[in-house]
């Protein structure tokens, strides 16, 4: 049975976890110690300080998430790499071959995506990355699979976590009109909304362009 706090994937052999309301997390990413008193973490995650930096704990492991702007970058982090302060860089996905840090990203409508791959010597590595249409068709998914192959991953597998789905999310076809431009393959799971202007945007959209 899966956790009520966290749903995971088959596909994916790494530990791992898309959150759910059950988990109790904070809203993100205004991570404090006040917010952290408001909705008690200390199981599996917490709050602590180190120096002068904040750090964000899951099971006991630091957490390194960006600033999340819908863009395309995905910052690699390598063993020995010194780690920062969770939100305090611009990005919208972590990429690492570290197994002692928790990869992380923060999602309301937008796909979470976690990706996971093994390199010729059989070692895993991991992505984070952050999906919403405008990241996705600016190139977001395929820089997390970049950032994985430069860690030397050879099979690549991904896993769509939860987000908007077609009842809620219509799109104008100006958005539609990026969203072929980036993959003429993503029309079975496009369709008319309620407005003659309007397409529905569905998750499995956003998953073709993978």
């Amino acid at each position: 049975m899966q956790n009520p706090a966290f749903i995971t994937s088959s596909l994916l052999s790494q530990p791992h976890g898309f959150g759910t309301i059950k988990a109790g997390l904070p809203p993100l990413p205004v991570v404090s110690e006040e917010l952290f008193e408001k909705y008690p973490l200390a199981q599996p995650a917490s709050f602590v300080r180190q120096g002068d930096k904040k750090v964000w704990q899951i099971h006991g492991l630091p957490v390194q998430a960006m600033k999340q702007v819908h863009g395309t970058k995905v910052k690699i982090i390598r063993e020995g790499d010194a780690l920062d302060t969770p939100f305090s860089e611009e990005g919208d996905g972590i990429a690492t071959d570290r197994s002692d840090i928790v990869a992380a990203i923060v999602t309301a409508d937008c796909g979470p995506l976690l990706l996971e791959g093994k390199t010729a010597q059989g070692k895993k590595v991991v992505a984070a990355v952050h999906a919403g249409w405008l990241g996705a068709v600016s190139g977001v998914i395929e820089s997390g699979v970049e950032a994985l192959r430069s860690l030397g991953a050879t099979e690549i597998v991904a896993a769509i976590g939860p987000c908007i789905t077609a009842s809620s999310y219509e799109i104008s076809g100006e958005m539609l009109e990026k969203i072929y431009a980036h993959d003429k393959e993503a029309s079975p799971w496009l369709y008319k909304g309620s407005k003659r202007e309007n397409t529905i945007l569905t998750c499995q959209a956003i998953a073709s362009i993978v």
